[in-house]
């Protein structure tokens, strides 16, 4: 049933024609079966394996092959996504490298004519603003070499964490961590893609919390009562109260112990 419904979804993906897609894909079935090595479910593997051997053949012996292969060797878009990347990184690099501008910004001209620009008759014409066509850009352009180097480590400590983590939100949050380093040089993802990111790395990080993992377990407060008899010294390590031969009315008092376990 699985190769039946994966060939069946191989269909519009194909005809998408978006290599983004194809790429994010193809790490996604790789990463889902190191994972399932893994965490020791090799017969899993072995059948996940095949049905994407099967999906593989069934795409290269159909016309979807052919339309795979035209498509890699007209890359269109290659030379434009370059060439406003190049334009976003020296024009952040000469105004504001430490900051950024805060925001895009429009292009005068294209990148053959200051006076060139999109029309009714060709809109796309127009090239897209400074900060576009991948977050990565977006990132240097608006916030500068501070803002991105603080961004990316963050990924990559929480991408750490839930590399270590077993926990089956941690792997779906390491998976989007994956994906969302692959889209960020191509696509702008600022909106719900980042906010889907977000929750996923702090469900992940709630779930780390519960689990100790590189933090330390907090133990809760506990009042643990202690009869404390007249003449009698506590030691201050709470141990049991050593008695005397005086007194013989006793009284509780709540001693609170808070620790933190390593």
């Amino acid at each position: 049933m699985a190769p039946l419904v994966l060939a069946t979804a191989a269909v519009p993906v194909v005809y998408s024609l978006n290599r983004g897609l194809w790429i994010a894909l193809a790490v996604g079935v790789a990463y889902a079966i190191f994972q399932l090595a893994r965490a020791g479910r090799t017969w899993v593997v072995g059948a996940a394996v095949s049905a994407v051997l099967v999906v593989a053949l069934l795409v290269v012996v159909s016309p979807l092959g052919e339309l795979i292969n035209e498509r890699l060797q007209h890359p269109h878009s290659n030379n434009r996504r370059s060439a406003l990347a190049v334009a976003t990184v020296d024009s952040m690099m000469r105004g504001s490298p430490l900051l950024g501008f805060g925001n895009t910004r429009d292009v005068q001209g294209n990148f053959f004519s200051i006076a060139g620009s999109g029309t009714p008759d060709c809109p796309a014409c127009a090239v897209p603003p400074l900060g576009t066509q991948g977050h990565l850009w977006l990132l240097l352009f608006s916030q500068g070499l501070i803002g991105t180097l603080l961004f990316l480590a963050f990924l990559l400590i929480r991408g750490r964490y839930a590399y270590r983590s077993r926990d089956p939100m941690a792997v779906i949050a390491l998976a989007l961590l994956i994906f969302f380093g692959i889209e960020m040089f191509v696509y702008d993802v600022l909106g719900p893609p980042v906010f889907t990111l977000m929750l996923a790395l702090g469900l992940a990080w709630r779930a780390e919390r519960r689990a100790g993992i590189g933090q330390g377990k907090i133990l809760e407060n506990t009042a643990i009562p202690l009869q404390v008899h007249r003449g009698t010294t506590v030691p201050a390590n709470g141990d049991a109260a050593m008695p005397s031969n005086t007194g013989t009315s006793t009284r509780t008092k709540p001693r609170r112990l808070t620790g933190v376990r390593g």
